[in-house]
């Protein structure tokens, strides 16, 4: 098994846009929240906007190439 640390580039956001919903899923069962009138858990995916954001750092956790999960990373101000 070969797990790496990924950055996310531009051409990584659609993939990131997925997993954002997985989570969003994952943890539905503890904010006890269910699928919008389109059929996703989040309201909006604000994902691009974390990716352009410069206190943010955007991580893909890959296990033999396939991204498994994501890592997000925040600069907090001394």
């Amino acid at each position: 098994m070969v797990v790496l640390i990924d950055k996310v580039t531009q051409g990584g956001l659609a993939a990131l846009g997925n997993l954002f919903e997985l989570a969003a899923y994952d943890l539905s069962e503890f904010k006890g929240t269910s699928v919008n009138e389109n059929g996703v858990y989040l309201k909006t995916n604000k994902c691009k906007d974390c990716f352009e954001d410069p206190i943010y750092s955007l991580f893909f956790i890959r296990v033999d190439g396939e991204a498994t999960s994501i890592h997000l990373w925040r600069v907090i101000p001394a």
